[in-house]
Formats: structure tokens, sequence, C-alpha cells
């Protein structure tokens, strides 16, 4: 007599399809076959799974804690389980199964994919079958990419001042006004930003504008958190503002493609900004950080604007 046995457990998606949107429904068939007979089976669990991690190591290399300590935390974001309606799957005839599914993926409050050195979102569809007759429990999974851009307020120019005065005179005297802006904060990757930067030089010193695009990740875990600031672009460097002078400077920044989208989420963060720094010789410099969003084109053609 044949050994009765559940083979080729698999996960097909319609079409193939990786790649979903917010509100998209992912659709697809779980496929197997049992042989040598009828195969009683206690659970048939389909589920779509979105589950976050995040894992960084402090303070390694120290005289009591030479491997460093290490902080790391999870959730699950989403956890769908399909209902399947044919209650017959209690007991499986022998040949071959099919078991389509859909999963409606949420409209709002979603994550995007991602992936890091210190953190992970991903998504998967993910089968189990506990078969009571041999005692088994058979699980296979196939991951999504689920790509979520921020869509409030692209299109809003962002802008910010910063002043200096100088009150010891073997440093220098006067003041120092620096603005700085962009006509949105809104933009697709492989794109470029436009930052404006007007400087009223009212001192006796000379002051260089430079602008740098930066990236920063927020990995939490409890109250414990990283973050890791990482330079996107060269800087460039505009020109010397002499002092008791007025100058105005355009730069243009050329963002890198394929970065990953802006967004927030309960244990991890992916933001830009525009780092203005204004060099001033012998005196602390001069900031502005312009937050900057990285979203796609449909989201920037379909803003929601909140007031």
């Amino acid at each position: 007599m044949d050994k009765i046995q559940l083979k080729d457990l698999d996960i097909s998606l319609e079409g193939n399809k990786r790649n979903y949107m917010p509100g998209d429904t992912v659709n697809g068939t779980v496929s197997f076959t049992v042989t040598g007979g009828r195969m009683e089976v206690s659970k048939v669990r389909i589920a779509l799974t979105c589950q976050t991690k995040t894992s960084w190591v402090e303070n390694p290399g120290l005289r009591h804690h030479r491997e460093g300590h290490t902080y790391s935390d999870q959730k699950t974001y989403i956890y769908f389980v399909y209902r399947i309606p044919d209650q017959s799957l209690k007991h499986l005839e022998p040949g071959k199964h099919q078991i389509p599914f859909d999963f409606k993926l949420p409209v709002e409050d979603i994550a995007p994919s991602y992936e890091s050195d210190h953190g992970v979102i991903e998504y998967y569809v993910e089968v189990t079958i506990d078969e009571t007759t041999v005692d088994e429990v058979q699980t296979v999974k196939t991951g999504i990419t689920v790509q979520a851009p921020m869509r409030n307020n692209l299109h809003v120019s962002v802008d910010g001042t910063v002043e200096k005065v100088f009150t010891f005179p073997s440093v220098g005297v006067g003041s120092i006004k620096m603005y700085a802006s962009v006509v949105k904060k809104g933009f697709e990757s492989g794109h470029s930003i436009e930052v404006d930067c007007f400087i009223w030089n009212r001192s006796s010193l000379d002051a260089t504008p430079r602008v740098t695009l930066y990236q920063t990740q927020v990995y939490m875990c409890g109250e414990r958190h990283k973050a890791v600031d990482v330079a996107l672009t060269d800087a460039l460097v505009g020109q010397v503002i002499k002092g008791s002078a007025t100058g105005m400077e355009s730069f243009v920044l050329g963002i890198p493609q394929g970065l990953p989208l802006s967004f927030k989420s309960s244990l991890i963060t992916v933001k830009y900004f525009a780092h203005l720094t204004l060099d001033i010789p012998y005196a602390i410099d001069l900031h502005i950080n312009l937050p900057i969003v990285i979203t796609t084109k449909e989201a920037l053609n379909n803003e929601i604007i909140i007031t």
C-alpha cells in the first residue's frame, strides 16, 4: 500500500504579480497533490502577513561588553486569514487540488516593503496544512512587494530661516541671515530638487553656502532608538558672500535612483532632507534642514491636500 502523502505544495499569484499598492487585491491559487489514499487534515490556512523587525548592536568592544548589546523588536502589522468556503477540505481525496484566494490590502495606514541592515518590513502569503493522517505540518510562503507612497501636501513649499549675531569683536561684528526654500516637498527618485538660498551678510566675515541631500533612518525598540544619517549626494558649494554683501544661490540637487519611499511606521521611519550649511570661518556655522518626501509619480499626480 502506498504511503499517503501531500506533495507539490505551492502558491501562485495571478499573473505572477509581485508589486502592489494600497487598496489592491492579492489574488492567487494554492495547489498541491495528494497521493496514496484519502488524507485527513485538521487545518488548511491561507494568510497574508506584513511583519516588521528591527535589530542593532550598541557599544561593541567595551571592556565588560565586548560583543555589545543587541536591541531587537518585531511587530505584525497585517495578519489576514482567508476564509475557505469548502469545508470538505477536512478530507482530501487523492489527486490534484487547487484553492483560490484573495486578500484586499488596506487603503490607509500601510507601510511599504523595506529592507536595510537594521530593519525589514516584509509582506508574504503563507499556506499551512496540518496533515492529521501522517502527523505532519507543511508550510510554504511567497513574498510580495508593497509600495505605500506618502500623498499629503506634496506640492506645498518648504522654507526656513536662521540668523546669527556676532557679539565678540575678536571673531567678527554684525549679523548674518540665511533663508532657504524649495517650491514643493514631494519628489520622485531620479529627479532633481532646486534649492534657493538667500544670504544677507551684514557682518565683517565672509560666508559660503553649501547643500547636501540626506536620508535619515530611525529604528525603534521600546524606548530605545537608533538613527542613521546617510549623505546621498556630494555637497554643492556656492559662491563666497563677502562681508557687508547680499547673495542668492540656486542649487540643483540630483536625487539618486532607487531610493526607498519616505514613510513612518511604529518601528521604522525613513525620511529625507536638504541640509544647508553656511560656512563662517572662525565661527559656528548656520544650518537649515528642509524636509523632502520621496514618493511616486502617481502619488504626485493624486496628492491629498490637508489644511
